[in-house]
């Protein structure tokens, strides 16, 4: 894995199912022409709960868990 050449900065402006594939993208565009000739993954994931995105990771994927068993609507949004 070799992380990403490019900042993640994320919009409110976009749904987070749109948000988490243009972030996806974006990290794999920053790669690719470091790399002729090969297939490039990106991938991202976002956390919603109740309209509040958080970045993903595994910490925001715990959090994202604790609230789930406390009964909290969320969602998680993957792009690849």
């Amino acid at each position: 894995m070799i992380p990403p050449a490019s900042a993640e900065i994320t919009s409110d402006a976009r749904l987070p199912e749109r948000e988490v594939l243009y972030q996806a993208e974006k990290k794999a565009a920053s790669l690719a022409a470091a790399f002729p000739g090969t297939v490039v993954i990106g991938s991202d994931t976002l956390i919603n709960l109740d309209g509040s995105c958080d970045g993903g990771g595994y910490s925001s994927y715990r959090r994202f868990q604790a609230l789930r068993r406390r009964g909290d609507s969320a969602g998680q949004n993957g792009g690849l």
